[in-house]
């Protein structure tokens, strides 16, 4: 019997977590202290890991997503006008200004 994906990539994501120190991320998640603390135990831990059952969600923080696409074709288009500006012979401190 083969876990649910989603559910063992929370539970990775959260032993990644605990391992390097970041107990707020683990809270932030949606895990209590309580449960942090059943989960030391292997054998609840691979419960969970092992359900075939959706226990967890994931959601797109769609605003957040759409600023970092931007960043991206605002980038490109940063890229693009330095090109274009040496092609054309600008020298340094006009692109300082730019």
């Amino acid at each position: 019997m083969s876990g649910h994906p989603i559910n063992q990539a929370i539970i990775a994501q959260l032993l990644f977590d605990l391992r390097n120190g970041q107990l707020r991320r683990a809270l932030d998640m949606g895990f209590s202290e309580e449960d942090l603390t059943l989960l030391q135990d292997p054998e609840m831990l691979s419960v969970l890991v092992n359900s075939s059952v959706r226990w967890s969600t994931v959601s797109v923080n769609a605003e957040v997503m759409h600023r970092l696409l931007s960043r991206v074709k605002d980038s490109d288009k940063e890229i693009q006008m330095i090109d274009l500006m040496l092609k054309y012979g600008a020298s340094i401190l006009s692109l300082d200004q730019a």
